[in-house]
C-alpha cells in the first residue's frame, strides 16, 4: 500500500479489497477509508509520511499529512 500511495496509484488504492491480504490488514473500511479522502484531498507533492511504526509485528499506525500552503 505504501508504494501505491507513494506512486499515487489510485485505482489500486480505491480497489484496496483485492490487494493480498487486505481482508486481514483492513477487516472493515471506517479505518482505511479516510486514507482515501486525505489523497483526494491533497496533491501528490505535498503528501507526507509519518508514524511509519509497526507495533507486535502487525499493528500499524502509518499516518500522512498534506503540507498544503494557506
Amino acid at each position: 500500500m505504501k508504494a501505491s500511495i507513494h506512486k499515487r496509484d489510485d485505482e489500486k488504492l480505491i480497489q484496496y479489497k483485492n490487494l493480498p491480504g487486505a481482508h486481514f490488514s483492513v477487516p472493515t473500511p471506517e479505518h482505511y477509508l479516510p486514507l482515501l479522502f486525505v489523497l483526494g484531498a491533497s496533491r501528490a507533492e505535498n503528501l507526507k509520511q509519518f508514524n511509519d511504526v509497526c507495533h507486535k509485528g502487525s499493528i500499524s499506525m502509518l499516518s500522512f499529512v498534506s503540507d498544503e500552503e494557506k
